[in-house]
């Protein structure tokens, strides 16, 4: 296994020392600490990346401050609510063997996760890890022990004590983990039944009363005592386990409303990447477009020919982050796969020196479908079926490509104002796609990916999925056009507003198994092209598009593949 040179972690590994020091040696020696590193800024988000160098340097303060012993003691501060949002994606786990099993999983803890294998042998967990490249042997072995700490505290989470030793064979390390409750069940009967047994004896003094007690008289006291003492061990057992996963419960709930709180402060500013005013030496930045937790959409300029674009900036924190990256990759090398009048356009993409990942993309006028919808409501079956034929194309030439994009939505659909005044269909983020020659994290086996509600039942489940499973996004999408919900009733004859050709499509398309729908995007296409539809009573509003003047409101951008990009032409 290759060691990377740029190793990185999280900023909660320091942050977890800074809890420390101020505890237990008092705000001026954790202020030193801080300032050490450069200043208390780098505690404010735990999720945050450092990089392996300062993260072994912060190691070196905490010795110096605390002492080598101090990291026996850390195992509770990794617990504290003011890191809780580094636990957010481990799964709610009753027992440590749940969180161990899928803590090498790269994106299970904020940054690069340091470790990379975990197996179960003979009751042992062996979870290997990485560690910072060209530390000094002491730093390295304090290291071991903050991430021993570490997973004490996971297996203390749920209930359980865990030991913990390393083996250390550079470059990686091995850390051997037991687990068992903290409370033994076996041990607790042993101990029950001798603590009765001698308190029995106790209880029945050696005087002539006790010669004058029979012994099936003595051996039933016995018998009671052994069983009222275990009972009642068993109950301090259970109660103390039912604490223990009401903590663990209550630390789930912390990490997720800590989480949240860090995406909305992030939220509050737009990415603007001062440093970089030429992005890539080629673009220069223009306005913002939107911004959220992800990072921000940029209009620029460029350099080489003028021509206007949209720049989808990754903040550098979730640029470090392994589904980001998965995701935004995904997207630059499904969109280079296809060009087609109907998908977005994707022009380069790369990471900047500050660490910012980009992406240029054609720069895109008006508004998504899921905003059209959402202001005028059902749309003329006419316009659907327009918009469907548009869609069909693009999905042509996608799966033709050999890519299935597995987000088709309103939100993803993009009603694109053209020039000459025309309004075009877009199919854009394609940060979810699948690739048939390429895979990654994102898409291990048994995980869901896609939207719910829109998803095909098999893509809910988890299973492979192929081109008919867009379809069936589809004809969700189409029946949320006609009805103005996405919910798929039992019998489309109910739904008065779609027409019976279309009526007759969305039922095909919606078909529980892949193999009932379309074969293929090109025989929709031929269907919808068959298909007479005449107007509704109803009219069809024009697209009123938002002037630059205005000001748009746009959705927060949690999702690393950002994709606002509104506005009008002058």
């Amino acid at each position: 296994m290759s060691i990377r040179a740029d190793k990185s972690t999280a900023a909660f590994r320091l942050k977890v020392l800074h809890l420390y020091l101020r505890e237990r040696r008092g705000s001026r020696t954790a202020e030193a600490f801080a300032d050490s590193l450069g200043g208390p800024a780098l505690f404010k988000d735990e999720t945050a990346p450092v990089s392996g160098s300062l993260w072994a340097r912060g190691i070196e303060q905490f010795v110096r401050r605390a002492g080598e012993t101090a990291f026996r003691d850390l195992d509770t501060f990794f617990l504290h609510a003011e890191i809780a949002a580094a636990w957010a994606r481990l799964p709610s786990a009753s027992e440590p063997n749940e969180i161990f099993r899928v803590l090498a999983e790269g994106d299970r803890l904020p940054g690069d996760n340091p470790f990379t294998l975990a197996t179960f042998e003979g009751g042992t967990w062996k979870i290997s890890a990485e560690l910072p490249l060209g530390a000094p042997a002491p730093t390295r072995r304090w290291i071991l022990e903050a991430l021993a700490s570490e997973l004490r505290a996971l297996a203390l989470l749920v209930g359980y004590q865990a030991s913990v030793s390393v083996e250390d064979e550079k470059p990686l390390a091995t850390f051997l983990v037991k687990v068992r409750p903290l409370i033994q069940s076996r041990l607790a009967s042993w101990s029950a039944f001798s603590i009765a047994a001698l308190l029995a004896h106790v209880a029945l003094p050696s005087t002539a009363l006790a010669e004058r007690v029979s012994p099936r008289l003595e051996l039933g006291s016995l018998a009671v005592a052994t069983l009222l003492f275990g009972l009642g061990y068993e109950l301090l057992r259970r109660e103390r386990r039912v604490r223990a996963q009401a903590r663990a419960q209550g630390l789930r709930i912390a990490a997720l409303e800590r989480e949240a709180l860090l995406r909305s402060e992030r939220s509050q500013t737009a990415l603007v990447p001062h440093e970089e005013p030429m992005i890539a030496g080629k673009y220069r930045l223009g306005q913002a477009l939107g911004s959220g937790a992800a990072g921000a959409v940029w209009s620029a300029i460029r350099a080489a020919d003028g021509k206007e674009v949209a720049l989808k900036l990754i903040r550098t924190a979730v640029a470090h982050d392994v589904r980001a990256t998965d995701r935004l990759r995904r997207e630059a090398e499904a969109l280079e796969l296809v060009w087609h009048p109907h998908v977005v356009e994707v022009y380069e993409s790369g990471l900047l020196q500050s660490g910012t990942a980009f992406l240029a993309m054609a720069r895109l006028y008006g508004e998504s479908l899921a905003d059209r919808l959402a202001r005028e409501g059902p749309l003329d079956p006419v316009e659907v079926r327009t918009l469907a034929l548009q869609l069909t194309d693009a999905l042509v030439a996608v799966h033709s490509a050999g890519v299935i994009h597995r987000d088709i939505k309103p939100t993803n659909l993009f009603l694109h104002h053209t020039e000459d005044g025309q309004v075009t269909l877009k199919l854009i983020d394609f940060g979810v796609a699948h690739i048939a020659w390429a895979e990654t994290r994102i898409t291990r086996s048994g995980m869901r990916i896609g939207t719910a509600g829109y998803a095909a039942p098999e893509q809910e489940e988890g299973a492979p999925v192929t081109a008919q499973a867009d379809l069936y996004s589809v004809g969700i999408t189409l029946l949320e056009c006609l009805t103005g919900s996405p919910r798929l009733p039992e019998d489309l004859a109910d739904c008065p507003n779609i027409p019976a050709p279309l009526r007759d499509i969305i039922r095909r398309l919606t078909r529980p198994t892949p193999n009932e729908r379309f074969a293929s995007a090109r025989e929709l296409k031929e269907s919808l092209l068959a298909l007479k539809v005449e107007p509704s009573d109803r009219i069809s509003l024009p697209i009123v598009l938002p002037s630059r003047s205005e000001s748009p409101s746009y959705p927060e951008l949690d999702s690393p593949t950002l994709n606002v990009t509104v506005g009008s032409r002058h």
